[in-house]
């Protein structure tokens, strides 16, 4: 067109060239595919991995929570009047002192299992740092194209 500039003195590009760029980009293509399937491999053992660690305080958590749900209800008014019967306390102060221990203990055991499934979950450190690894290393193969 009239005032652009003409590149290649008028002539196209040479299609070595363009068969260069075509493979480049496929073998790019090609790489980028196998990381992001060896990324989603990795995440899924590391899911499999949280997975078996999890089981365990989960269940522990389940079986918390079910027994207090079972036995609250009889166990403080069991205790709450041995309480009053034994050690002569009236039946209001009785029934808090339960209360706050078996809240208390609960308490322990609530926290216990949190933290166990927190470390759980630390399986996925390895994922994230691989995928660190290779966003950066997609960063330098960008920038050496550029």
């Amino acid at each position: 067109m009239v005032g652009q500039a003409t590149m290649n003195n008028g002539k196209s590009a040479p299609r070595s060239m363009d068969a260069s760029v075509k493979t480049r980009a496929a073998g790019f293509a090609k790489e980028l595919l196998l990381l992001l399937e060896l990324q989603a491999r990795l995440l899924g053992l590391d899911a499999r991995d949280f997975g078996r660690r999890a089981v365990a305080p989960c269940i522990a958590i389940v079986a918390a929570v079910v027994a207090l749900l079972a036995a609250v209800t009889v166990a403080l008014l069991g205790v709450a009047y041995l309480l009053v019967d034994e050690a002569g306390f009236n039946r209001a102060s009785a029934l808090l002192l339960t209360a706050v221990f078996c809240l208390g203990g609960s308490a322990i055991v609530a926290v216990v299992s949190v933290r166990r499934l927190r470390s759980a979950a630390s399986v996925f450190r390895r994922s994230q740092e691989e995928l660190h690894t290779n966003m950066n290393w997609l960063k330098e193969m960008f920038e050496r194209r550029n």
